[in-house]
Formats: C-alpha cells, sequence, structure tokens
C-alpha cells in the first residue's frame, strides 16, 4: 500500500521550500507514493513546488477558503485507499524517514495510526524559566513524553503522523472548526488540537497508536514562539479547545450558564491582576500574574463557540 506525504500550508512559501528540500535529500524514496501539498487560502507556494517537481512526486494543490481542517477534509473526500503521512510545513525530516513509516505500517496495518518523534530548530532558545509553559511543537519532546509514545500512551504531533484512509473516513474525517484558519485567518486566535481530536476519536473507535522509530522531525520554532506572550496565546488556545472537547465529550448543556457566569466573574478578578502585572518589571513574575487571565478567556471562547456551531464542526 503507496504512503501519500500530505502538507497544508498557508503564506509560508521559504518554510515550504525547506521541507521540501529535506524531502528530496532523503535516502530511500521507493516507499513513496507521492506528496500532496495543499496550499489554503494564500496562493504563493505553487512556484515553489515546481521547482521540485523533477525531485520528487509532487502534486500541488489550491483551496482559496483557508483553514487546515476544511483542506484536509477537501483532500480526503477526493481518496479512497492507501496511508496519509501528514507533515507541517516547517519541518524537515530524517534521511530514512518514509521507510520508517513503511515498514511499520506492514507490520500494523488498518486498524493502527502511527507517529514519530518531535524535534526543535530554535532559531533562539526559550528561557528556561518560560520551557514548563511552552507546548512540545516549540520545545521538542522531552524523556519522558517520548517514552510515553513509545508506549502508545501520548498523541503524536500533527508536524508527524500518519492514518490509513480507510481508518479516517471510519471516524468521519477532519472536524473544520479545529486548528490554523478554523475561525480566523492564520494560527493565532483558533483553538488547538487540531490532530488530538482526531486522535481521541481514533482510540475511541478501537484503533492503536503505533510509534514510529527513527522517524523523527525537527519542527523551526522562530524566535516569537518562545516568548511569554506567545506562550500566554497558546495557553488561551489551549483552553478553547480543552473546552470543546469536554463539551463535545458531555453531551450537556445544562450547568453551561452557570460554568459561564462563574468563569465571569473570575475573569473580571484576573483582569484586575493583569493590570497591576503591567507594573511588574520581573517577566516571570508578570506572566504568571496573567497566566490565569489568559486560561480563563479561551475557556469563555470555548463555550462561545459550542454555543455558536454546536460540538461536531463538521
Amino acid at each position: 500500500m503507496s504512503i501519500s506525504i500530505v502538507i497544508t500550508t498557508h503564506r509560508r512559501p521559504d518554510l515550504l521550500k525547506r521541507n521540501l528540500e529535506s524531502l528530496a535529500g532523503m535516502s530511500d524514496r521507493q516507499c513513496l507514493g507521492e506528496v500532496i501539498v495543499i496550499e489554503n487560502g494564500s496562493a504563493e507556494a505553487q512556484a515553489v513546488c515546481e521547482a521540485f517537481s523533477r525531485q520528487l512526486p509532487l502534486r500541488y494543490l489550491h483551496r482559496a477558503e483557508a483553514g487546515k481542517g476544511r483542506a484536509l477534509q477537501w483532500y480526503l473526500q477526493q481518496v479512497n485507499t492507501g496511508l496519509l503521512l501528514f507533515l507541517d510545513d516547517d519541518v524537515r525530516v530524517s534521511p530514512g524517514f518514509v521507510r520508517q513509516y513503511d515498514c511499520a505500517s506492514r507490520a500494523h496495518g488498518p486498524g493502527s495510526y502511527f507517529g514519530g518523534e518531535l524535534r526543535a530548530d530554535f532559531e533562539a532558545q526559550p528561557e528556561s524559566w518560560l520551557r514548563p509553559y511552552l507546548p512540545p511543537s516549540a520545545t521538542g519532546w522531552d524523556a519522558a513524553y517520548l517514552e510515553r509514545a513509545r508506549r502508545g500512551e501520548a498523541f503524536f504531533s500533527g508536524a508527524n503522523y500518519a492514518v490509513y484512509v480507510s481508518d479516517l473516513k471510519a471516524v468521519g474525517g477532519f472536524r473544520c472548526d479545529i486548528g490554523p484558519g478554523a475561525v480566523r485567518d492564520g494560527t493565532e486566535g483558533n483553538p488547538t488540537g487540531h490532530e488530538w481530536e482526531l486522535q481521541y476519536r481514533l482510540r475511541d473507535a478501537g484503533m492503536r497508536a503505533v510509534f514510529v522509530g527513527d522517524a523523527p522531525v525537527w519542527h523551526y520554532v522562530p524566535r516569537s514562539n518562545c516568548t511569554p506572550d506567545w506562550a500566554l496565546h497558546r495557553i488561551y488556545r489551549n483552553a478553547y479547545f480543552a473546552t470543546l472537547r469536554a463539551q463535545a465529550d458531555a453531551h450537556r448543556d445544562d450547568d453551561k450558564d452557570d460554568s459561564v457566569s462563574v468563569l465571569k466573574r473570575r475573569y473580571l478578578k484576573q483582569r484586575l491582576y493583569a493590570l497591576a502585572a503591567t507594573l511588574v518589571r520581573d517577566r516571570e513574575k508578570r506572566f504568571h500574574m496573567r497566566r490565569r487571565l489568559f486560561e480563563i478567556r479561551g475557556r469563555l471562547e470555548g463555550f462561545r463557540h459550542v454555543g455558536k456551531s454546536g460540538s461536531s464542526g463538521r
């Protein structure tokens, strides 16, 4: 069964070029069916893809509507079989990357989904005190997370995972209201968890997580993603997703009004702390004085999201 690499991209042709350079440098590509680049919203990557068309079995697709989930669901409706290996547009891969996925998929087959390690390519190292508040996508996996992934107990990153087409369709495909471009253009302001939400449904359907050894990717982490302000906004986005997930699990709205009213009272209190934080010179202390505000703001946005669109998102 062939493996297709699927990359979604939006306004990042320079990073996509870096990604395709690493794919072109793989040592063993006979396992690879094709590389699909889906550009959503923007239209800047076609020239980059054309430059690699002789080095890779590459197909460029363009979708005018922005949104990673919408682009992937649109593509899923056009295919019937195979293993889809999903990469972010800002990663570089290891030389034997596809071969490792091919071996794992042959050993386990449909009914399993797959993922490999995530490492960080830093433009600038984050401050040590801030690291615990940055996601694995901004720091790479630590030893504990790697061990959990090996046991099939951790979620795989959207930058490095694979699922059979048949299994994706069996659980309904991708949610379109989570992830980059779902609610607002770009990444910021949208709930995180696009691939995590999918893996929840795969697990609920009885499918098994399989760690693919010796298939790491290196995720580019710009200086801007290692700042206290970025970490705070990520806390907001994580809380946004956690609320969507909790509401989907509960399938109830009976206590939502009470929860929202309590959160709104807490939000007003935390705004006072955040205002006081502007007078604090110490960056770490100022961060902690604002952290709870961003979490509550994300939870409130999650409740608003559910109220507007329901919880299915498709």
